[in-house]
């Protein structure tokens, strides 16, 4: 059950290799500086090696955070993944004067340059994208001091998943029987979901009172991602760190507000359906810890990971033959890591590198939740196959606006499938019991974070301070 990265590089050794061969790469980015604006085949061979490097960059430093993923303690791939981010920001410094310099050939040079290399065509988006952000690209020495800043800015986020997911240990509780159960990330899912009362609330004090005796180091490390995104987006002259971050998918920031607005709007039917969830569990006071237990009673649900396969496989199955093909070839084939174990990065993320097989990390424990986890996650995964499989390396990429969309549609349909084959009364409340849950965790919650994030950025970018 654990992915085969292998698939990326056989071994150690070949990433090894393939890591000098890129360092190299990036060492010929130089004789191209000065000279875009030499010739039209100049400027054609510039974009192929800058494509070329990136391609191989991402692989090199996916292979390696994933190796990491694994166990974060593990201290060979916590190397292998420190020099993948310094190569980053070693190439990344050593072609920054590419954007700059493209920008300042003319237009006229550019749209001749277009016509001399039918080839340079593959790049035409790229580059007209490039244009548009013109007004936030800075010179090729200040470009080169933003590179050359990546390590540190990363540090943050580097931080906080060492100490989330390496040093972080919590306490034991007592299960449903009474028997001392070690408390993980993974585990605490579980005991959430339980119809006990007692274990909820202990596992949920257990996990944040750990979580609280850090509350000082975690504020820190949220104040100091907020300072950097703000500098970031200060000296690229946005007017907002959150312009600059939707800027790069060109998109209006009213569509933000306009998301928040539109689930404040709506809030009473969340609050309804909290009221409901409190009716039903029979409390007076409805806690955090009250939130995940199924309202449900007389309906519990184990779903082994074979299982689950086979019906997330069936619940696919509207999307076509080909597309439940490949499907199961990436549940069968290596793509997915699937339990958990210590030290390794907690909840789910599919992620690839071209034009490798997109990978799958779970922490299944054979929940209902976990299946439609592994529906989503593989929603990603095929969204990436396809996107490799159809798009050349420049354009193989999609946004984060659209990311959840193949994802959400594959929760959709397994549910839909779940509600077809069941006619027990118990069952089918169960199950949409889940759906009105997602509806809570997908939309109003991650609008929540979307808000709070605002507030805070916005607190930084007016000079106040974020405090534990």
């Amino acid at each position: 059950m654990k992915w085969q990265l292998e698939q990326l590089y056989a071994s150690d050794n070949a990433w090894e290799a393939e890591f000098s061969a890129v360092k190299e790469m990036g060492a010929r980015m130089a004789k191209f500086q000065g000279r875009l604006a030499e010739s039209a085949d100049t400027f054609y061979q510039a974009m192929v090696l800058q494509d070329s490097i990136r391609e191989k960059l991402a692989r090199v430093f996916t292979y390696a955070k994933m190796r990491k993923d694994e166990d974060n303690a593990n201290s060979h791939y916590q190397i292998l993944t420190d020099r993948a981010q310094a190569l980053i920001v070693e190439i990344s410094s050593a072609g920054s004067y590419l954007t700059p310099e493209l920008l300042n050939i003319p237009e006229e040079t550019l749209a001749r340059f277009f016509t001399e290399e039918p080839k340079l065509e593959l790049y035409r988006h790229f580059i007209m994208e490039l244009v548009r952000r013109k007004a936030h690209t800075l010179s090729a020495n200040e470009e080169r001091i933003m590179a050359m800043s990546g390590e540190v800015t990363g540090a943050p986020q580097n931080i906080f998943t060492m100490i989330n997911n390496a040093d972080l240990k919590f306490p034991s509780i007592k299960d449903e029987d009474g028997n001392e159960v070690e408390l993980t990330k993974g585990r605490y899912i579980q005991f959430v979901e339980s119809r006990d009362r007692r274990v909820r609330r202990d596992a949920f004090e257990t996990l944040y009172g750990t979580y609280n005796k850090q509350r000082n180091t975690l504020a820190t490390c949220l104040m100091s991602s907020v300072k950097k995104d703000v500098f970031t987006s200060r000296a690229r002259h946005y007017a907002t760190s959150r312009a600059y971050f939707l800027d790069e998918n060109n998109i209006p920031e009213a569509v933000y507000d306009r998301l928040i607005e539109a689930v404040h709007d709506h809030n009473p039917l969340m609050h309804r359906y909290v009221r409901l969830r409190k009716e039903a569990l029979g409390y007076d006071d409805l806690h955090m810890y009250d939130i995940y237990t199924p309202i449900i009673k007389g309906v519990d649900i184990k779903v082994p990971f074979r299982e689950a396969k086979e019906t997330v496989a069936a619940g696919l199955a509207p999307l076509g033959q080909d597309y439940v093909k490949v499907l199961r070839e990436g549940m069968e084939g290596g793509w997915i890591d699937v339990l958990e174990n210590q030290g390794k990065t907690s909840g789910a993320y599919s992620w690839g590198a071209y034009p490798g097989p997109p990978f799958v990390l779970l922490n299944y424990n054979e929940s209902l939740d976990n299946m439609f986890t592994l529906a989503h996650e593989m929603g990603h995964s095929l969204h990436t196959w396809h996107s490799f499989k159809h798009q050349p390396h420049v354009y193989s990429g999609y946004s984060i606006f659209l990311a959840e969309v193949a994802s959400t549609l594959n929760e959709c349909l397994l549910l839909d499938h779940l509600l077809k084959k069941t006619t027990d009364k118990a069952m089918r409340l169960f199950l949409l019991n889940h759906y009105l849950e997602q509806f809570r965790g997908t939309v109003f919650r991650q609008t929540m974070f979307a808000e709070f994030e605002k507030i805070v950025h916005y607190k930084v970018e007016a000079g106040e301070a974020l405090g534990a």
